[in-house]
């Protein structure tokens, strides 16, 4: 049976090529086809860069190939930044966009179908109540029920109080 992230490694490797040719430039990494950046900008100067303006340690669930985590870095004094996804692909590709960050204030983490890894990786991290945003988009519409309990479960075990 397939998982969510086979799906999404098929989509990396056989399915975006395409969409990159067919592009004329514009689409640079996987995921960039989805919304026009200017929509995701207006979205960070008017919603999140306002409401978080000196936060410093994040968490993205569903962070594909960064597109999101690009805003994050350009928009904040980041402490750290710990990135989870499910496909392995997606996740290489990350990898390779922030490499020069991977390991210095960007962590890149493999998402299981064990939600209880997320949890894990944030106590061996000592990220309890440090966090100051836990942010997804464009993932949660991808994901089963139990996933995203848990996932709010996390919330409350690693947002700062207040």
């Amino acid at each position: 049976m397939k998982t969510q992230g086979d799906i999404w490694n098929h989509y990396v490797k056989n399915v975006f090529p395409t969409k990159q040719t067919n592009s004329n430039g514009e689409l640079n990494y996987p995921g960039d086809e989805w919304a026009k950046q200017e929509f995701w900008d207006k979205i960070y100067s008017s919603i999140m860069v306002p409401l978080l303006s000196d936060s410093k340690y994040f968490i993205e669930i569903g962070s594909g190939a960064g597109k999101q985590t690009i805003r994050t870095l350009d928009n904040f004094k980041v402490k750290e930044l710990h990135s989870f996804d499910i496909s392995e692909e997606f996740i290489g590709v990350f990898n390779t966009r922030f490499k020069n960050k991977i390991g210095d204030n960007v962590y890149s983490h493999k998402l299981t179908p064990d939600y209880k890894y997320l949890i894990e990786v944030i106590k061996r991290r000592n990220l309890v109540n440090s966090i100051d945003c836990l942010y997804s988009f464009d993932a949660m519409v991808h994901v089963d029920l139990q996933h995203l309990v848990s996932y709010f479960i996390t919330a409350a075990l690693v947002l700062k109080d207040g």
